[in-house]
C-alpha cells in the first residue's frame, strides 16, 4: 500500500489509514515523498513516527519512494 503524498500528509491521519490497510492484509507500506519536498530529517522522523505509532507496524515492511525535485531523493531514502 502506498499513500499518495505521505510526506506532506497529517501524521495522525496516516496512522489511522495505515492501521486499517494492515488490518486488511497489507504487508508492505511504501511511504512516498511524492513531491520531493521533504528534508531528510523530516522524512526520517516521519518514518520513525509511523513505525512507533501505527498498530501492526512491526509486522510489515516499510519502503520509500522519494522524488528528486530538490535533489534530495537519495538523502531522504537513506533517512527513511
Amino acid at each position: 500500500f502506498s499513500p499518495e503524498d505521505a510526506g506532506r500528509s497529517d501524521p495522525e491521519f496516516l496512522y489511522r489509514v495505515l492501521e486499517e490497510v494492515i488490518k486488511a492484509g497489507a504487508t508492505t507500506l511504501n511511504i512516498p515523498d511524492t513531491t520531493g519536498w521533504n528534508m531528510p530529517w523530516e522524512f526520517g522522523e516521519l518514518i520513525k513516527k509511523l513505525r512507533e505509532n501505527v498498530p501492526g507496524a512491526e509486522n510489515v515492511v516499510f519502503s520509500t519512494h522519494c522524488q528528486n525535485d530538490l535533489g534530495l531523493a537519495t538523502a531522504n531514502s537513506l533517512a527513511g
